[in-house]
């Protein structure tokens, strides 16, 4: 049975309102890929869900004491500062005041993230590889939702031997400035249908919405791309053949750094991106052929 999904379908409005969502242009870290192959012709649609981790900055709550003050925030075009406002009163009543620079403070937020995967087999073993699928991912929030496309190879492996292993590259579509563009390597080792498997991501990603804050009166989107790293470690568990419930459940656990600035408010100067945050995720799925 022909099994079809139908993205962003509809009206001009509706198309237009999926392709804002999706102009997400964070990493992605639902990297279920355990380097083995599909064959061609054979699909794989994997829901994934865990929590996700993120850093952020604000200013530091007011200290106890006696006398009255204040934190507020402040932009200049050095970028955006805390202001350490404080009103004392000595003995004989008189009065004084000081107003410092205090640094930001960071702080984790926690939320609840989903993936939704589709991969299709299209080719068996040519030249030097063992074959070649095709796949897109949808991930939110990632400020908000990401879309990828990928394209993943499989690399050679004496068949006596219960490895697999796989080269990919894609882009993720970015906001407005420019896209991401990631390579990826994952290796398995098999247990019959079941893998354990490793997978690293290098993402070229795309500039944030905090670069591009302000571009619209300019007329023009600068671009500021950086490096991130990712390293993935999972286990693919193939489940017993029963109609409806999942073919197999993957948890993973993922190491990103360093991190990228979230929302759409030009990080402090002194805020450092050069952190590591660890994620972890279930995912599952089904196999159609």
């Amino acid at each position: 049975m022909r099994k079809q999904f139908y993205w962003c379908a509809g009206s001009r409005p509706t198309l237009a309102a999926c392709a804002l969502l999706f102009n997400g242009c964070l990493y992605t870290t639902h990297h279920f890929n355990t380097g083995r192959l599909l064959e061609p012709g054979t699909s794989t649609l994997t829901v994934g869900a865990g929590p996700f981790r993120s850093l952020s900055y604000g200013c530091p709550e007011l200290p106890q004491g006696d006398y009255t003050e204040s934190i507020y925030e402040i932009k200049d075009s050095t970028g955006t500062h805390c202001r350490h406002y404080q009103y004392t009163r000595d003995g004989s009543g008189n009065g004084s005041s000081q107003d410092d620079s205090v640094p930001h403070v960071h702080s984790w937020n926690s939320t609840l993230k989903g993936s939704l995967g589709y991969r299709l087999g299209v080719h068996g073993p040519f030249g030097p590889f063992a074959g070649a699928e095709i796949g897109l991912h949808l991930e939110g929030p990632t400020n908000p939702a990401s879309a990828e496309f990928d394209l993943k190879l499989g690399l050679p492996v004496p068949k006596e031997l219960p490895f697999h292993h796989s080269l990919s590259g894609g882009l993720g579509i970015g906001a407005w400035a420019d896209n991401s563009y990631f390579g990826e390597y994952a290796l398995s080792r098999a247990f019959g249908a079941s893998d354990l498997f490793v997978n690293y991501r290098a993402t070229y990603l795309a500039s944030q919405l905090s670069d591009i804050s302000g571009s619209e009166s300019l007329r023009h989107f600068q671009s500021r791309r950086r490096l991130i790293h990712q390293a993935s470690l999972g286990f693919m568990w193939t489940l017993p053949d029963i109609p409806v419930l999942p073919d197999y459940i993957v948890p993973l656990a993922v190491l990103t750094y360093p991190l990228a600035p979230m929302g759409t408010d030009t990080p402090p100067p002194e805020y450092l991106l050069d952190d590591h945050v660890f994620d972890f995720s279930v995912g599952m799925g089904w196999t159609f052929k």
